[in-house]
């Protein structure tokens, strides 16, 4: 996809992907283990993941609609089945295996791999949107710009707010096949799908509007993060993260067509290619580091140069491993 016309969707993921790695760099301090340390790591850390997971889901969207509308792909339902089992479902069932090691399966027992094990829900959450997409394409294909408005505002308040109190009200678990990340994340493959079919109509006027959003929303968010709850921020932050994503594809889109060098950059086109793995491995080897002794202490004893060096570490070694892997019979294993 590099050497086309859509080569920004590559620098999209790859910037998703290299903010997933440092998320991850960061979690030792609240996200992953109780810490007493700065606050404001713990709220830069989710920061990250509410704007690089949508934004994976929201490439995924686009690329679907646009494969499918413009190139007439996908039209094979079997086809389309078997390609996603292969790409995301037996990662999934291959590397849940890996983890559930004798140590792991005595603390999460076996039924986790039916409700997602640690970064490995995504590949579940993700199969299930392109199902979910595949068997509606007939009813969102040829909506207006209005029409799409209108479901995605549907889609959001489900997510938003019909799904949190389905689970926290009335205690029905929808967390079984990642179904109630399914339901958080659809807003934005339904968003990237519909980008993707009005892209001619994302005027001028419409981006500046996103950009004041943006600002905007920043703002707010800034002001829940550092002085209320964080948790009541989810509103702010669901528009915040739309905008962004709006935004930064048009932003990415414009730089790539006016620096073609970043368009061609066979460093871009391999970290694309090397995302999947790179988002299984890395995860690995940041969790495995700072569960030993030295590197939670080496974690508590620079706060700053220790996230720094482990994100850099973590990104260039999972990215040697897959590249090796890749070369072999067995890159099967990242789909």
């Amino acid at each position: 996809m590099n050497n086309t016309h859509l080569s920004h969707i590559s620098l999209l993921r790859v910037i998703a992907m290299v903010t997933v790695v440092l998320h991850h760099a960061l979690c030792f301090y609240g996200a992953w283990f109780p810490y007493d340390g700065s606050q404001s790591y713990l709220h830069f850390t989710m920061a990250l993941k509410d704007v690089n997971m949508p934004m994976f889901v929201f490439l995924a969207g686009f690329i679907y609609a646009y494969l499918r509308l413009t190139h007439g792909k996908y039209n094979d339902t079997d086809d389309f089945i078997v390609g996603k089992i292969k790409r995301l479902l037996l990662p999934y069932l291959l590397w849940s295996i890996v983890l559930l090691t004798p140590l792991n399966l005595a603390m999460v027992g076996a039924r986790t791999i039916f409700y997602g094990i640690w970064q490995m829900w995504f590949l579940l959450m993700l199969f299930l949107e392109f199902l979910f997409f595949h068997f509606t394409f007939l009813f969102w294909a040829k909506t207006s710009l209005a029409a799409d408005c209108c479901i995605f505002a549907v889609l959001s308040v489900i997510s938003s707010f019909i799904m949190p109190r389905l689970s926290d009200y009335y205690g029905i678990d929808l967390s079984l096949l990642c179904f109630d990340k399914f339901i958080h994340y659809m807003p934005f493959f339904f968003l990237g799908a519909a980008v993707s079919k009005h892209k001619s109509k994302l005027s001028v006027p419409l981006i500046a509007a996103v950009i004041v959003t943006v600002a905007a929303s920043a703002a707010i968010v800034a002001v829940n993060f550092f002085f209320l709850d964080i948790k009541g921020s989810g509103k702010c932050i669901f528009i915040f993260v739309c905008a962004v994503l709006i935004s930064s594809f048009a932003a990415t889109e414009k730089l790539c067509g006016r620096f073609p060098a970043i368009a061609s950059s066979k460093v871009i086109a391999d970290l694309d290619k090397s995302a999947m793995g790179i988002y299984i491995l890395h995860h690995i080897l940041i969790l495995d580091f700072v569960s030993l002794p030295i590197g939670a202490e080496f974690m508590n004893e620079h706060v700053i140069l220790a996230p720094v060096a482990v994100f850099a570490v973590s990104l260039l070694l999972s990215w040697a491993m897959t590249h090796a892997i890749l070369r072999t019979r067995l890159r099967f294993v990242f789909g």
